[in-house]
């Protein structure tokens, strides 16, 4: 009788643990809209204007951008080609817009409970699904951490592990730590997709 009161004792916090993570696995699922993460490096706000966004973003990686397109680094050389302006002037117009772009549009991420993690931007002009993906996703209700990766095995999409700074009904903040970005999100009450 003793034995069998101290087995039970000792799988209470495994059965507490059990219940408490399918509780907690019920509060990630549905829909959410990513409102916050960092693009190349800087912190952006989806809902804020994303022209100011785009251009302190471009002005962070400008030097990369030269160096990668143009073939120019200023710390090597600070004579500027000829040709480098127009270049640079041209350069910061397309990604500028291209960067506004990807701020300004909308981007979801749905938890599905049989691990299924689907992602996809949304086209504000005509609701259009743009660059969907399909990942797999396990939540660790101990540590609070999100392990998501490719749905296939042999794909090029990275595996991110990220843990949840915290969690609402209505909203989740994420950390990359392999990135160091910081990913907020909203849920939505919107029909899926």
């Amino acid at each position: 009788m003793e034995k069998k009161f101290l087995l039970l004792l000792a799988l209470l916090p495994l059965c507490a643990t059990l219940t408490y993570g399918q509780m907690d696995n019920q509060a990630i699922l549905g829909k959410w809209e990513v409102t916050a993460y960092s693009e190349q490096g800087i912190q952006v706000d989806k809902k804020a204007p994303a022209v100011p966004q785009a251009i302190q973003v471009w002005r962070h990686i400008r030097q990369e951008r030269a160096r990668f397109w143009y073939g120019y680094d200023e710390n090597w050389d600070p004579k500027k080609p000829r040709q480098y302006d127009r270049w640079e002037e041209r350069d910061s117009t397309l990604e500028v817009t291209r960067l506004a772009q990807a701020i300004s549009m909308p981007y979801y991420a749905i938890f599905f409970p049989d691990g299924t993690l689907s992602l996809y931007n949304k086209s504000s002009e005509n609701n259009q699904i743009l660059f969907p993906e399909s990942r797999r996703y396990q939540f660790n209700p101990t540590t609070n951490s999100l392990f998501i990766f490719p749905a296939m095995a042999f794909t090029d999409f990275p595996e991110w592990r990220a843990q949840i700074l915290s969690l609402t009904q209505d909203k989740m903040t994420l950390f990359l730590p392999e990135s160091g970005e910081i990913v907020q999100l909203t849920r939505t009450n919107t029909s899926i997709p």
